[in-house]
């Protein structure tokens, strides 16, 4: 599975589960935007 935020937190509940991940990122750092992250009311601007 991918290295992005959901994929890092579907490999860190597998593993949880006893499960054996292998985690793999293509990029070779994180200088980029992720679209998956959440936008809750609580978190937009007015």
């Amino acid at each position: 599975m991918g290295g992005g935020p959901a994929g890092a937190v579907l490999a860190l509940l597998l593993a949880r589960q006893g499960i054996s991940v292998t985690l793999l990122e293509a990029h070779k750092d994180f200088d980029r935007d992720f679209r998956g992250d959440p936008r809750t009311p609580s978190a937009r601007r007015p």
